[in-house]
């Protein structure tokens, strides 16, 4: 069992934006997304005209396919505004416990952000998601499971140094069942969770405020 969540720094989160193989464990991760589903859950889950405030937009991959769709997005990420965003995309650059005060939405989205972030850092961010009146908040991180890790293993032949590392950190950081929605601070008289785990290692949270 992998009973404690474990958060350590990313080797990506340290490297300049241009380094070589800091753009080749962002296409990792865009395959990985692929594989797991991750981008096409969410868009699934979102309706034309709904307005999302996606944290930790990254290189702007999701907020493009979100736009595609039809759905307004503004992307917060402490990177800057990446070059060619669609209509319909904003950007705000900063720190998200700073900025997400500021913009306002329907949904907040996360796509293997959270599990970044240490309790007390989640606790803050739920404070805020609470306070912004958000109707939704969606999740895609990865399941904390020892057999998550060996599906990792098999695929190390296939991406980077970078990417390896990072897989198995974020993995052991990962959450299982009932532990964002606690670790956000949610009530369960104001909001409905529901949970689930793909056999590709993804821990999907939807959470909706009632009423």
């Amino acid at each position: 069992m992998m009973n404690e969540r474990v958060v350590e720094a990313e080797i990506l989160d340290g490297l300049p934006a241009d380094d070589p193989e800091a753009a080749r464990s962002r296409r990792d991760l865009r395959r990985l997304n692929a594989v797991m589903g991750n981008h096409r859950w969410l868009r699934g889950k979102l309706r034309a005209g709904e307005r999302v405030v996606e944290i930790g937009a990254g290189e702007g991959d999701l907020a493009r396919r979100f736009a595609a769709g039809g759905v307004g997005v503004t992307g917060l990420d402490l990177v800057g505004e990446p070059a060619g965003l669609p209509e319909g995309v904003a950007w705000v650059s900063g720190d998200c416990f700073e900025t997400l005060g500021t913009v306002s939405g329907d949904v907040i989205v996360g796509c293997l952000v959270l599990h970044h972030f240490e309790g007390g850092a989640l606790r803050r961010l739920g404070e805020l998601i609470e306070a912004g009146e958000y109707g939704r908040v969606l999740a895609t991180e990865p399941y904390r499971a020892w057999w998550a890790m060996g599906e990792g293993a098999v695929v190390t032949p296939f991406v980077n140094r970078v990417t390896r590392h990072d897989m198995f950190v974020s993995i052991r950081a990962g959450f299982r069942g009932g532990e964002l929605g606690f670790a956000l601070g949610m009530d369960s008289s104001k909001w409905d969770v529901w949970e689930s785990v793909t056999i590709f290692g993804a821990y999907r949270f939807e959470a909706v405020r009632k009423g």
